[in-house]
Parts: C-alpha cells; structure tokens; sequence
C-alpha cells in the first residue's frame, strides 16, 4: 500500500540496482545513467546524460515511457537480442505532453529505444530523443568488473557469454519487478484512468540533486 501511495505522488521512482553507467560522450571523468523507473504505475526508462551542454534541455534527461504490457514486451524482444534470435530492434516512444496551460496536446513521438549485439556479442541498449543535437548513449550489459565466471576448463567467459548472461538475469528480474509493482487492482469508487502512459509522461523530473531510420544509427 505504501509503494502505491509513493508512485501515485507523481514521483518517478528508480529501481537503484539495476542502473546501467557509462562513460559520457566528450565529456572525460564523467559518468552517464540509465535507469528503469515507474511513475504512476506506469514503467519508463531514463537516461541522465550527465552532457554540459544538454543540462538545459529538460535538465539532461532523455525518457521513454511506456504501459505496463509495453514494456514487458520490450524486455521479452531485448531477451530475445541476447539470446540471439534477434538481432536488433527499435521502438518509438509517443506521447501527449501537456502545454504551459495544462492541455493536453496531439499525440507525438519524443523518443526511440535501440538495442542490439555488437561485433563481441555484447548487448547493449540506448534510448534516443527525437531532438537530433541531443547525446546518443549506448548501454552496455557487462559483467561487474568486480566479478569473474569461469568454464570447467578454466577458461573465462567471453565478454558476449558473459553479457547474454547479465541481460537475461536483468531482463527475469525487471519483469518480475514491473508485474508486481504494477498489477493491482483500482481502489473501488475511483474513476478509471486512460492505459496509455501519454498523461504520465507530462510529468518530468525535478532538477536532480546530484532519429531517422533504424539503419542511420551506427553503435
């Protein structure tokens, strides 16, 4: 009960242990973010560019939200990417933004999602804004540099072995997370609210404390 009171507070909250880093674009000794979040019981990912000159531009955050169907779809295609039965995929993000005086607007789209599996077979993930100047961050799924597997001939795994590993642990991991945090039932007497997620996505973050077709983007 106290979680669903949290998400409905407008609050995007973040599934901590499961943000993805990565070196920023052009900018040495800084780190940007991806992380998995829900907002309203809707789940959305984010990425925090961390670029200078992309703070002003909704304060350095590139979304993708989505329903609930919609992103465990998402998850089942990335499993997919790593298990090698696809080799990548796209998906656009639309929304319905609300203007300065609070109306909604016609739907549009503001966002992509990438991922596929490098030369290495590494799978990563990125999530694109449809402002062309923005950054393009791609994600990896690697193993913490703080551990090691190893075969019975006590050989390592490959970096491919080993990230088909990490984004299928993170995918079973994800979903389960998601169909707990967004399967409950509407409190009785309560108006029912629209499926799609183009009314919560109206809603950004606060300032943080701390494009073309598939084949245009190279990774």
């Amino acid at each position: 009960m106290a979680e669903n009171n949290e998400q409905n507070e407008g609050r995007i909250r973040e599934l901590e242990k499961f943000a993805m880093f990565t070196d920023t674009p052009g900018t040495p000794g800084k780190r940007s973010r991806l992380v998995w979040g829900i907002l309203n019981g809707n789940p959305r990912i984010s990425v925090f560019t961390n670029v200078p000159s992309d703070q002003q531009t909704r304060y350095g955050i590139i979304g993708a939200p989505m329903d609930p169907p919609t992103m465990l779809s998402m998850l089942r295609l990335l499993e997919k990417v790593a298990r090698g039965q696809l080799e990548k995929f796209k998906m656009d993000c639309l929304s319905s933004p609300r203007d300065k005086d609070g109306k909604i607007s016609e739907i549009r789209k503001i966002s992509e999602v990438f991922a596929g599996r490098n030369a290495e077979g590494v799978v990563w993930l990125s999530v694109v804004d449809v402002d062309e100047k923005r950054p393009k961050i791609v994600f990896e799924f690697r193993l913490s540099k703080y551990h090691r597997f190893y075969k019975p001939d006590g050989s390592p795994f490959t970096d491919g072995e080993a990230s088909q590993m990490v984004t299928i642990a993170t995918v079973d991991a994800l979903k389960d997370v998601y169909q707990k945090l967004t399967t409950h039932f509407r409190p009785a007497g309560n108006a029912p609210q629209a499926k799609e997620p183009s009314a919560q996505s109206s809603t950004s973050y606060s300032k943080p404390a701390t494009s073309g077709a598939f084949d245009d983007i190279s990774f």
